[in-house]
């Protein structure tokens, strides 16, 4: 054989040999051959390293031997690590050109044996680029091979082989193009924009170099492509020569690796070895126009870089992005309300720093055969994370595959609030894919309240389900998802609910989703993560000799820049030194965030030669959190910190930025602080190597490490620095209740109550007071005395006020919680007190003057939070309404309404709103997809379970409103109903699938087969007290008994019901069987013989609910006739009916509490209280929790909380502790009138009586009068004020005695219709009606004669409608000004109205009179 040119392609090493106890190696391979040597790049810490390089061999005879070492490169030295020696021929012989080959590494043993486990390394041998050269080598190879017995299987591979060298394979194209970029790669290490995408291009297309052997080598158009793509990398040629071209083509450069990167992305799924694993019919029907685009693309490439010019045109992407409604998508998508996150000033690593890091997350992202979807990078405070998070993001957003980045900060309290994270990562996924941005949007849709819902439920709403839904995206390669600074989030407390969400559920994720976590190693973390197997865990070492070269970098990129800066001081062109360099490196003990804090202190010195030198006094530490400890020190001493002023100043200013919740602006610190004398501004300046400070930026830290070190006093051993966060945060109260005392009160813009919206704002540390001065005093320890005094005074006299300021800055709906936080604060700084006391006798003074528990105060904080949470939407939909509204709705015996009310300044009823608060909507749990049919409290009250049309069954926990556990699903249709089982141990469903189910809670899954017997759809399912049996109605106008145990029925079906059968129940001593049909009955059953006890007629509609009494004795119902009946079971067997109720609709649920004395029913989207003994209704409707349909409800164990089910698919629990009944059975107010001196209101109702009532006090005087026989349709008043007419349905007119209440005349009969209106005349002789036909009766006052009849239709007869009245949308206004002067809530719906100067009457729906008040003689907003 004749000697020859051949290739070399390394690949990679496999299961290299290292010690247990030291680090992966830092691996090259050197080649020899012939006496000739080469070698590789090194790969950093990988016992698995990957170098896809090529090495030309040249002049070999087949006893040539090629000799691969594999050697651990150090900082100092170099060590054989193993290796293999093999003769040219016998590699010939036995392997084709271009065939993967694989040989053990050893101590120079040729071995082509592999044991599991055994080092190895993996190339191939190809021909020289020049074909005829190749072809005639292959030939004397196998001439000299024949001659020495060459096998047949031998001569057909080299004759394969030789026709390979003709026409080149995929695998061949691709290893040329590899090459090409491991040249870029090197050419390239000190570009810093160009060197990220070249390595990525690189390392992806190296991945499909291994997975693809022949199988593309039949495909023309992937061939075509690939040769394509060879010619446009003969750019790499050029660079060689004229590297100066990369910064002139910058942008062309760049747009050739992205288009490589998405291309080989594209191969990799075409020959489905990608996220998918194999491929889809309709991106294979797609494939020949997707490659021919990326064809063509590579063509417009190669021609821009030839000519210079660089093309606009976007690069082809095989994702799809399609053009979707942008704007409404947008708008949905704000209604998560995401936190804004700007990384625009996040720094990112330097050029040729971090590499090993960057490449094995970057190999992360694009691998789909390393397992896991999420990466945990931890690390210690200042050792990069942070950096090379924003490295990632910056470089996948720019491939358009990063899908969200969100980072946490310490100091900003909206931007490390756990609550916040889900929302955000779904708001950035839905713009960053339109298709997902549909997903998400239709999921906002359908529960409107997922901002309100538990962490998981969003996380499964927002994150899951649409990536699930998707499956395109399968197709289309990595989606990068990074939450940089996880510890930053919130406290371990705070967050715990969102770390086991992310650690547990993140692995539903689809695998392209691919999640990257940083963090420090926190226990909570720490734990969350490193026992789940879907974790990769990559934690930064600063002890490394990878790290210190990279912080050697770091410097001397930073000091050359310095030398250029200050070239007036003549620095040596190797300024400082590398003796200096490595002193820096060695005090920075691998920690970035030390080495970037001294550049900044050495810049921002006069002198930087005498920066350095004060740096390098300090001694080397041992430990990273000792270097910075000693960098901060030498930082603050520079700032000639002896001057005492310069330290008071620092105290405070340092201070208030370390405790501050949202970093302020220098100017705000001076108004927060009151700096009159010294800006914040002259102190900041002197600081700018720990603080990030400009004239109009906030004010922080530039690295949290700071402000540890600044409050530890173990680290920080100088008292003028050290920062004690307990007296800072008094203070930091103390300045925000002063500013807040100087700056609040009533109608702080001067501005009238108006319609429209207020769009005013407040000056950011008054902003900043009002939010964050409860979060200052929770944190204060000690000083109890003087702050629970601030506390005291500022409440009593600024309360009202604070609530009008949180309404400007749209913050309402904080404000119930800031006041629970500080009445929690409030208790346990009085407890710890009473404790001392105890303790102390002496302390008994300061326990009456100082506790901020004291009965008043307490009271009213806790009445604070009441109103609140009753009227939320009031108080921030207009600022003033907390005075014009809410303040005069309070319950007059209130704490709030006594300490602020005055009736000269504020409107207020007569007689008072409310007897105690409305009861205030506890919670809304959200979770299902579709209506809410059925809900249920288990026996101990702890957890609620529910179900609905979207087929599962689900069960909250009662205190916190989150999903307790996973859905529960096996339902093949919609679930109707649901309950548990007395034990709190099973759940019982039925469906319309025609199962019951019976589910084990703590196994979380069915626990016997399905119960098959109805025919029809399953309405409703009950559990026997004793838990042993099973009771079921259906469609099929069946009820069914079922043994628990054996799961068979143990009766045949009751038959009776002639209509489905929509509620069943047991009684108390499951004696009994009570069910409720569409045939208008309700039956008593004996639940052991299947005999029908009693039928029970008096409903109009079908019954859709029944509930027994706990103590056995009455029976409720509810139907579409709108009535609840109460059935009171005699001793005989028949029942009697003591009261009917009417609702406004049907009603589809009812419940006994628990003590037998109250009734709710549920229709429409209000639930109603009834008192079971009188048959009266609570004063208070519970109303504003659903939009929709209410089909369920059920009292708590303790009837303090009522549970609903409703039709917009949601869950609500709401508080009834304080719901009173009222004594008066009110019905629908029909007509009012107010007699000429505004003493005295009359009101004419649905029930045909009316009343009397004393304007002032709001009490009714007279009453009822009785004397139509239909409802009242219009009062009205003698000009003298002494009598008053009625004009009802009847067609009858009555005259009354205002004085007496007696009937003067009538009933006068006239119209054969309705009478609409009646009105006495000017001089109150006459009484004249109008009725519906447009007929007008005149009567004589005094005997009651008929006078005249005239025919005169009047479409709107006069009316009096008097100075004020009531607008379609609730605003109370003047009808001369149109001036407004307050709203009524929305749970007041106004039938009619009359008013008299500055009084006006309402009647409501509910047949309640309100009587309010407006403050004569005052100018009313």
């Amino acid at each position: 054989m004749s000697p020859t040119n051949l290739r070399l392609h390394i690949a990679e090493a496999n299961n290299l040999p290292h010690k247990s106890s030291s680090k992966p190696p830092n691996a090259f391979v050197e080649i020899q051959v012939n006496g000739s040597r080469q070698r590789t790049k090194t790969v950093s810490k990988s016992i698995n390293p990957s170098w896809n390089e090529d090495f030309q061999l040249p002049g070999l005879e087949l006893d040539s031997v090629l000799s691969l070492r594999v050697q651990h490169e150090s900082r100092w030295s170099k060590s054989l690590l193993c290796g293999v020696d093999i003769p040219i021929g016998k590699l010939l012989e036995n392997y084709d050109l271009a065939q993967e080959i694989k040989l053990r590494l050893s101590d120079f043993k040729s071995d082509v044996d592999l044991p599991q486990g055994q080092p190895q390394i993996i190339f191939c041998i190809t021909s020289q680029k020049h074909v005829p050269a190749g072809a005639d080598a292959i030939a004397d190879a196998r001439r000299t091979l024949q001659a020495r017995g060459l096998s047949d299987a031998t001569r057909e591979t080299l004759d394969e082989s030789t026709g390979t060298l003709t026409r080149r394979g995929a695998r061949q194209t691709l290893a040329i193009i590899i090459s090409k970029l491991d040249a870029f790669v090197k050419i390239v290490d000190e570009t810093a924009k160009i060197h990220p995408y070249s390595y990525l291009v690189w390392q992806v297309t190296s991945s499909v170099y291994k997975i693809v052997k022949g199988q593309l080598d039949r495909d023309s158009a992937i061939i075509n492509l690939l040769n394509t793509m060879e010619q446009t990398f003969a750019f790499v040629d050029v660079i060689k020569v004229l590297p100066e071209k990369i910064a002139l083509l910058d942008d062309t450069i760049k747009d050739i690796l992205k288009q490589t990167f998405e291309c080989a992305l594209y191969i990799r799924e075409y020959a489905q070895h990608g996220f998918r694993g194999r491929i889809r019919h309709q991106l294979l029907s797609d494939s020949d126009d997707i490659i021919e685009s990326f064809r063509l693309k590579f063509e417009e490439l190669k021609v821009s870089f030839d000519s210079g010019v660089a093309i606009n045109t976007a690069l082809v992407s095989f994702r799809n992005h399609h053009k979707l409604d942008t704007l409404i998508r947008m708008q949905t998508l704000r209604k998560l309300q995401p936190v804004a996150m700007d990384s625009s000033g996040h720094t990112e690593c330097l050029p040729n720093t971090r590499r090993d890091v960057l490449e094995q997350i970057t190999n992360w992202i694009t691998n789909p055969q390393n397992e896991g979807n999420v990466l945990w990078l931890r690390g210690l405070a200042g050792s990069g994370k942070s950096t090379i998070s924003t490295s990632i993001a910056n470089l996948f957003r720019d491939l358009n595959r990063l899908g969200a980045f969100v980072f946490f900060s310490r100091d900003m309290k909206k931007r490390s609030d756990p609550a916040t994270v889900v929302r955000t990562l779904a708001y950035q996924l839905g713009s960053f894919d339109p298709r997902l941005g549909v997903a998400i949007t239709a999921n906002i849709d359908a529960t409107p309240s997922i901002t309100q819902a538990p962490i998981a439920s969003q996380f499964s709403k927002l994150l899951v389900g649409p990536l699930i839904s998707l499956d395109a995206l399968r197709d289309e390669g990595p989606i990068v998802l990074i939450l940089d600074g996880l510890d930053e989030c919130g406290n371990t407390r705070t967050r715990r609910e969102l770390i086991s969400v992310v650690a547990e559920e993140i692995v539903k994720f689809p695998a392209f989703v691919r999640t990257i976590v940083t963090s420090r190693a926190e226990l909570d973390i720490r734990n969350a993560f490193e026992h789940i197997g879907n974790v990769c865990v990559i934690g930064l070492e600063t002890t490394s000799d990878v790290t210190q070269s990279d912080i050697m970098s770091y410097f001397c990129h930073h000091m050359a820049r310095i030398r250029a800066d200050n070239k007036i001081l003549q620095l040596k062109p190797d300024w400082p030194g590398s003796r200096k360099l490595r002193a820096l490196c060695d005090r920075a003990c691998g920690l970035f965030i030390w080495a970037s804090t001294a550049v900044f202190f050495i810049e921002e010195g006069h002198d930087p030669v005498e920066r350095i030198d004060m740096l390098l006094q300090a001694e080397v530490s041992s430990d990273a959190e000792s270097a910075l400890d000693i960098l901060y020190s030498k930082a603050l001493q520079s700032a000639a910190l002896t001057d005492s002023t310069f330290i008071s100043d620092f105290q405070v200013i340092m201070g208030t930025i370390i405790c501050v919740k949202d970093p302020l602006t220098h100017s705000a610190i001076d108004h927060l602080l009151a700096l009159d004398k010294r800006p914040s501004l002259h102190t900041l300046l002197r600081l700018g190597c720990v603080l990030e400070c400009s004239t109009e930026k906030p004010v922080r830290v530039l690295h949290p490490s700071f402000a540890d070190f600044l409050s530890n006093p173990r680290r920080c051993k100088n008292m003028a620095w050290l920062i004690d966060l307990s007296s800072r945060n008094f203070m930091l109260a103390s300045q925000c209740l002063d500013r807040l005392e100087e700056t609040l009160r009533r109608n702080l813009y001067d501005s009238p109550l108006s319609l429209s919206k207020v769009d005013a704002n407040l000056p950011e540390h008054i902003a900043y007071a009002c939010v964050f001065w409860i979060d200052h005093i929770c944190i204060v320890n000690e000083e109890l005395t003087p702050i629970s005094h601030r506390v005291e005074k500022f409440l009593l006299h600024h309360l009202l006020h604070w609530l009008e300021a949180m309404s400007i800055l749209k913050r309402s709906w904080d404000s119930s919680e800031l006041l629970t936080r500080i009445a929690e604060w409030a208790r346990v700084r009085s407890f710890v007190l009473l404790l001392a006391v105890e303790s102390n006798p002496n302390l008994t003074v300061q326990w009456q003057v100082s506790v901020p528990h004291r009965v008043g105060l307490s009271q009213l904080i806790n009445d604070a939070i009441m109103c609140t949470q009753s009227y939320p939407n009031f108080i921030s939909s207009h600022p003033l309404l907390i005075y014009e509204s809410v303040l005069p709705l309070l319950p007059a015996n209130s704490t709030l309404y006594q300490t602020f009310h005055d009736p000269s300044l504020f409107p207020w009823v007569a007689g008072g709103f409310e007897e105690s608060y409305p009861p205030p909507l506890q919670k809304v749990l959200s979770g299902h997809d579709q209506q809410v049919q059925s809900v249920a409290f288990s026996p101990d009250g702890l957890r609620i379970v529910s179900c609905a049309d979207d087929g599962t069954v689900r069960v909250w926990d009662h205190t916190s409103g989150m999903e307790s556990m996973t859905p529960l699903r096996g339902h093949e249709d919609q679930v109707f109903s649901v309950c548990f089982s007395p034990d709190g141990t099973r759940i019982i469903s039925g469906s319309k699938d025609r199962t019951v189910r019976i589910w084990d809670v703590h196994r979380r899954e069915q626990n016997q087969p399905p119960l098959h017997g109805h025919t029809g759809s399953i309405l409703s399912v009950a559990s026997a007290p004793d838990g042993r049996r099973i009771l079921s109605g259906s469609e099929d106008m069946t009820i069914r008994l079922w043994d628990v145990e054996t799961s068979t029925q143990s009766l045949l079906p009751l038959q009776g019901h002639n209509g489905w059968v929509w509620s069943v129940c047991f009684s108390p001593d499951g004696m009994q069987i009570l069910s409720g049909s569409e045939d208008n009955t309700i039956r008593l059953w004996d639940s052991v013989s299947g005999t029908c006890l009693a039928v029970m007629k008096g409903h109009n509609g079908a019954v859709m609910s029944v509930a027994f009494a706990p103590d056995g004795l009455s029976v409720a119902s509810g139907s579409v006739d709108q009535t609840i009946r109460l059935w009171m079971l005699s001793s005989s067997g028949e029942e009697i009916v003591p009261w009917v109720s009417v609702h406004t609709g049907p009603v589809l649920s009812v419940s006994f509490s628990p003590d037998c004395k109250r009734i709710a029913s549920a229709s429409i989207d209000t639930i109603r209280l009834w008192d079971v003994k009188s048959g009266t209704e609570s004063s208070t409707s519970l109303r504003g929790g659903h939009s929709d349909v209410i089909h369920s409800l059920a009292f708590s164990p303790s009837g303090r909380s009522i549970v609903s089910g409703s039709a917009d698919r949601t869950v609500c629990v709401w508080n009834t502790a304080l719901i009173g009944i009222s004594e008066v059975q009110d019905t629908r107010l029909c007509a009012l009138a107010c007699s000429p001196n505004g003493a005295i209101v009359v009101s004419g109702s649905q029930d045909h009586t009316l009343r009397v009532w004393d304007a002032a006090s709001g009490k009714e005087i007279r009453g009822p009068l009785r004397g139509h026989t239909d409802a009242i349709s219009s009062v009205s008043f003698s000009p003298d004020g002494t009598r008053f007419a009625s004009g009802a349905r009847d067609m009858t007119v009555c005259v009354w005695d205002a004085t007496t209440g007696t009937r003067a005349l009538g009933p006068l009969k006239g119209p054969n219709v309705a009478c609409l209106f009646v009105a006495f005349s000017a001089d109150g002789a006459e009484v004249t009606a109008c009725s519906e036909d447009g007929r007008m009766f005149i009567w004589d006052a005094t005997t009651g004669t008929c006078l005249s009849t005239i025919r005169h239709p009047i479409d709107h007869p006069c009316r009096y409608r008097g100075p004020l009245e009531v607008t379609a949308d609730a605003w109370i206004v003047e009808v001369a000004t149109g001036k407004t002067l307050s709203r009524l809530p929305r749970t007041i719906s106004t039938v009619t109205t009359v008013s008299h100067k500055t009084m006006i009457a309402i009647g409501t729906l509910s047949g309640r009179l309100i009587v309010m008040h407006f403050p004569a003689g005052v100018k009313l907003p």
